[in-house]
């Protein structure tokens, strides 16, 4: 069974390991999730290390996704520490700070970077291009932008066509939409063998050690669903969660 999860993955990663940078935003979210159980277990500044550097990638590949991803681990995560604290632990010097020095370093990071290319530190440069070339959002409700004017046909072509077309297909029938767009991350992260594991979903839930990732993944879902458009890699941070529940599952 571990062997088909290989093969199915490493077929996916094939199309992961593009200029997309889906392998880096699945190398983040492994970081933050590994690092999970482990601070559960036993905080170490290092476990903290780790996540915050899967934190720090997730944020400069998959901004969206890995906000949520990682909102949605920062509670178990707050949760476990509350309990080690009310214990007598001392989690604040093995986990709190560490983790929090090195992500105010990382944002600290990002913000420079930002004003060097933008001129503000709170805005990144990808939303500036978009407010500056799209017409069409990426949120379902979110409204249309006034066109701009292009000096390219084919950047015009794009951003009036083909971005316009998936913004009105995606608002025609928000079922129709959100069932496409469970099939497409269906068919590439998991497809039809891999989904047998998948059966033993319900016997996972009534365990508590197996319930957290379903959890996660249940709180990771709606940032894939509320997007206008949809491509593998944009479900990349949880490449590792897919891959943990179906290990499981088997």
């Amino acid at each position: 069974g571990a062997v088909l999860v290989v093969l199915r993955f490493g077929v996916s990663s094939y199309w992961m390991n593009s200029y997309w940078g889906g392998s880096v935003a699945a190398l983040g979210g492994a970081l933050v999730l590994g690092a999970l159980p482990r601070i559960r277990r036993a905080p170490h500044w290092r476990y903290a290390a780790a996540m915050a550097a899967g934190i720090a990638i997730l944020a400069n590949s998959r901004t969206f996704e890995g906000l949520v991803f990682s909102l949605a681990v920062a509670v178990p995560l707050l949760l476990s520490l509350r309990e080690k604290c009310a214990r007598g632990e001392r989690v604040m010097r093995s986990t709190v700070i560490p983790l929090a020095v090195l992500l105010a370093m990382a944002f600290a990071g990002m913000a420079y970077s930002w004003a060097r290319v933008t001129g503000k530190p709170w805005l990144p440069p990808y939303v500036l291009y978009r407010g500056a070339d799209a017409i069409a959002p990426h949120l379902l409700w979110q409204g249309l932008r006034p066109q701009p004017l292009y000096d390219n046909a084919d950047m015009r072509l794009f951003y009036t066509r083909w971005e316009l077309y998936g913004y009105y297909q995606a608002h025609r029938s928000l079922p129709i939409d959100l069932a496409r767009k469970a099939a497409f991350y269906w068919w590439f992260y998991v497809g039809p063998l891999l989904t047998l594991p998948l059966l033993a979903v319900p016997w996972l839930w009534r365990q508590r050690k197996t319930r957290l990732p379903l959890l996660l993944a249940a709180a990771f879902s709606p940032a894939l669903m509320v997007q206008v458009y949809h491509n593998f890699h944009y479900a990349a941070p949880a490449t590792g969660l897919t891959i943990l529940i179906v290990l499981l599952g088997l």
